[in-house]
């Protein structure tokens, strides 16, 4: 089912971007963001299922041409969790991103692949896995003043697990080099033993153009 909502709204946004003058947003900025609200889903055959009680976080994310299509995408992010279900368990986790992207210089879509290093936190015990991801998007500039973006993505972390993930998200241009923006971002990941985490983001920021 979620897959076919992220698929009828990824189809949908891009109907609306469709019939506009074709313009890529651009791939030269670099945004420092706070999650104020994060959501963490856990389960499995132990565990049961359980849910965060809270959480939020920060991050960096940097995007820089390379040449006349090639990026550098990285990004960094940290969440803390207060506990799950009522029980205080501290929980962090700790993302990084970094890896190449391929963007058109007319249609606004691109292909981005990333080496990824995830390590979950919980009191007196860590777990640091690192995989790959993969994903395909599209980054329109609505006028001068608006961005639109969309995308959709498969993970494959080592033990954390491999599924997918999508992202859509707005920005606003504020002058020549500075803007904010706001975007929705969901990682649903499942593992061999039959665990699965699902964490869901929402982030707003500050962006800087360069």
């Amino acid at each position: 089912m979620n897959r076919i909502r992220m698929g009828a709204a990824l189809a949908g946004a891009w109907m609306v971007a469709g019939p506009l003058t074709a313009h890529a947003g651009s791939f030269d900025f670099l945004d420092g963001y706070y999650v104020p609200d994060s959501s963490m889903e856990l389960q499995g055959p132990v565990v049961g299922s359980v849910d965060s009680d809270g959480g939020d976080g920060f991050g960096l994310r940097l995007s820089a041409m390379l040449g006349d299509n090639v990026f550098l995408a990285g990004e960094y992010q940290s969440n803390n969790y207060d506990g799950f279900d009522g029980a205080d368990l501290n929980t962090d986790l700790d993302e990084t991103r970094i890896g190449l992207g391929y963007a058109g210089q007319t249609v606004p879509v691109y292909l981005q692949i990333q080496y990824v290093r995830s390590e979950l936190q919980i009191p007196n015990d860590s777990a640091t896995d690192s995989g790959y991801a993969a994903h395909l998007g599209f980054r329109h500039d609505l006028g001068e003043l608006f961005t639109v973006e969309a995308n959709v993505g498969y993970l494959d972390i080592g033990d954390a697990g491999s599924g997918l993930e999508y992202l859509v998200g707005a920005g606003i241009r504020l002058d020549q080099n500075f803007g904010i923006f706001a975007d929705y971002r969901v990682t649903d990941l499942e593992n061999d033993d039959d665990q699965s985490v699902k964490v869901s983001d929402i982030r707003a920021g500050l962006r800087f153009r360069f």
